[in-house]
């Protein structure tokens, strides 16, 4: 409904096979990583070699950006020193967080550049739950954008029940979870999905697409 069909999912479908895109600060931090992410049945994408220079990424390359030529579920940045400036190595971090794709930092939490980190780990934990939690977290500024959207198309509508909002992104797609709406008729419902199709499409323009999801529906 709104931007595409009710799609169910589960949390243990949306986490298998992960697109993971790994980064790292310095040559050879992410090896044990993706040794860990590909054991663990996830594929892992990179903007340069494991072992070649900073410069170019795989953008400027002949295979071209990982961003484009795959669904990225989630962006793994594995920084083994502490500092609190992104290095070279750590320019794909930058078209992630664009894309809204959500980031995962194992590093130290104290020198964390990066403020938007659905997660911080440390550089030996466990890297592969802390991705599969991540690519299913509850995204806050789009909740923010569904949740201002509907309570508007309520309030229009003389409706005092303010159902809670959740977004999540699966496999590309962000999936809009209404709870509480059982009271709802269908014209407000679709009023609603439309409104908060759009509130979220101007927060996140990546996504392939956008699911209203109501319960009871």
């Amino acid at each position: 409904m709104g931007g595409g069909s009710c799609t169910p999912w589960s949390e243990e479908e949306a986490t298998v096979n992960l697109n993971v895109l790994l980064l790292e600060g310095e040559r050879g931090a992410a090896i044990a990583a993706e040794r860990d992410l590909a054991a663990a049945g996830h594929t892992v994408h990179r903007c340069r070699p494991a072992d070649g220079p900073a410069f170019p990424c795989a953008a400027l390359a002949d295979d071209g950006c990982p961003l484009d030529r795959a669904v990225v579920d989630v962006a793994l940045d594995v920084r083994r020193r502490t500092h609190d400036r992104p290095s070279a190595r750590e320019d794909g971090v930058v078209c992630a967080l664009r894309r809204r794709i959500p980031l995962v930092v194992a590093g130290s939490a104290a020198d964390n550049p990066y403020v938007d980190a659905v997660e911080v780990v440390e550089p030996a934990g466990d890297v592969v739950s802390a991705c599969e939690r991540a690519a299913v977290a509850p995204l806050v500024r789009q909740a923010a954008a569904a949740s201002e959207a509907l309570v508007q198309v309520l309030e229009r509508r003389m409706i005092a029940s303010v159902p809670s909002v959740a977004v999540r992104r699966v496999r590309g797609r962000l999936v809009v979870e209404v709870d509480g709406a059982a009271t709802l008729d269908t014209a407000t419902r679709s009023m609603a999905a439309v409104r908060m199709t759009g509130a979220v499409r101007r927060v996140d323009r990546s996504a392939l697409g956008i699911d209203v999801v109501f319960d009871g529906a």
